[in-house]
């Protein structure tokens, strides 16, 4: 389908070699010649479990814009200066608040070389200030723009951009074979429990770091307002001592903390769970609701995720609630934890909209988007 399209020269430039990235990445380089400039390495990335990076098969060229003996800045500027004098037919900036992909957007408004911007999602903010007015040069500045939400392109809009010129694309980290084509029988989900030594009880599953802006403490005030049985596992890190303090004060017993956990062993826990809850203050996008719609989990997520309010219809797959609003999380909880059939139902809608949200499609909203872009290809 995409044959055509082999000759066509891109370059990306991202942060750092994220694991569902280089997939992205992998698949495109079958079907472009791509080159990927990483402004940061894994090894730098002290905020991410080590286990979470991986080496992979490389179908790209990858460029790591970082100097020797420090990172020093003449050493990155001559790096962007030669990849710029390839001919490259689209420039796609990922990482644009970035020192190294700043630099390189301005040495392109300089030598007038057109660049696009992509963005994971975004919110705007008051517009007012230098950051602002940064952000506006950058983004404004871009010939087309990858946008994976109507709420992303109303940020891109606020600062600067065309909105005829935005192309939607659909942010995922599964592929194709991770969504599941049934939802998972509550006998499977026993045995998977019994597996993960975990209680008999009703299943509540979260994932992600252990840190306030996922809002786990909203999820442990919403927890005591709960009176039914109900066990929480929370995949990501250990509890903080403030979280071990809310806890105790809210008198919550059954609720574990699980470490970073790989792939394999994650989806055990996704499939042997009956909802999941993502209480997050701010995710400009959160991959983890689109993982876990993938494995047919009715989704309980905020008003502040990016991909909540993309791919969660309230009453269908899921349901969204205001951030900080713990009687509203504890409703829903106790709504679809009471409903075998609502889950069941949601599960099935979970999963319809998981097939739509995936890495394969990713590849496929750019091939479309560059093939519509760029003059050079054969008929």
């Amino acid at each position: 389908m995409y044959k055509h399209l082999k000759r066509t020269k891109a370059l990306f430039i991202t942060n750092y070699p994220a694991p569902y990235r280089v997939d992205f990445f992998n698949l495109l380089g079958e079907k472009i010649d791509l080159t990927v400039a990483f402004t940061s390495s894994a090894a730098k990335q002290k905020h991410r479990n080590p286990a979470w990076f991986t080496e992979k098969k490389q179908a790209f060229s990858a460029v790591y814009l970082k100097g020797q003996n420090g990172n020093r800045v003449g050493s990155s500027l001559s790096r962007i200066i030669g990849l710029l004098r390839q001919d490259f037919e689209q420039v796609i900036v990922g990482t644009y608040s970035k020192p190294k992909a700043m630099l390189l957007i301005v040495i392109m408004k300089m030598l007038k070389k057109p660049y696009w911007i992509e963005t994971d999602g975004g919110m705007k903010k008051s517009g007012q200030g230098f950051r602002e007015q940064v952000k506006r040069f950058l983004i404004g500045g871009a010939v087309g723009y990858y946008s994976p939400s109507s709420v992303s392109d109303d940020y891109l809009c606020f600062y600067g951009a065309d909105r005829s010129q935005i192309h939607r694309y659909r942010f995922s980290s599964v592929h194709n074979t991770d969504v599941i084509s049934h939802g998972v029988a509550a006998s499977q989900k026993v045995a998977l429990r019994n597996n993960l030594r975990l209680g008999v009880e009703p299943l509540v599953i979260g994932v992600g770091q252990v840190i306030p802006r996922k809002g786990w403490d909203i999820l442990i005030k919403a927890l005591a307002k709960i009176s039914d049985p109900v066990q929480v596992v929370i995949v990501g890190g250990q509890a903080t001592p403030d979280l071990e303090q809310l806890i105790s004060s809210e008198l919550i017993g059954n609720i574990k903390f699980i470490p970073f956990l790989g792939r394999e062993q994650l989806i055990d826990y996704y499939r042997a769970a009956d909802i999941f809850v993502l209480p997050t203050r701010e995710d400009i996008w959160g991959l983890v609701v689109g993982e876990a719609l993938a494995q047919g989990l009715p989704t309980v997520t905020t008003n502040n995720c990016g991909a909540g309010l993309e791919m969660i219809r309230n009453g269908f797959n899921g349901y969204l609630v205001a951030s900080e609003n713990t009687d509203d999380l504890a409703t829903k909880i106790v709504k679809l934890l009471g409903d075998e059939e609502l889950r069941h139902r949601m599960s099935i809608n979970a999963i319809n909209v998981a097939q739509g949200y995936t890495i394969e499609a990713m590849v496929s909203d750019h091939v479309n988007s560059i093939k519509a872009a760029t003059a050079e290809f054969d008929n």
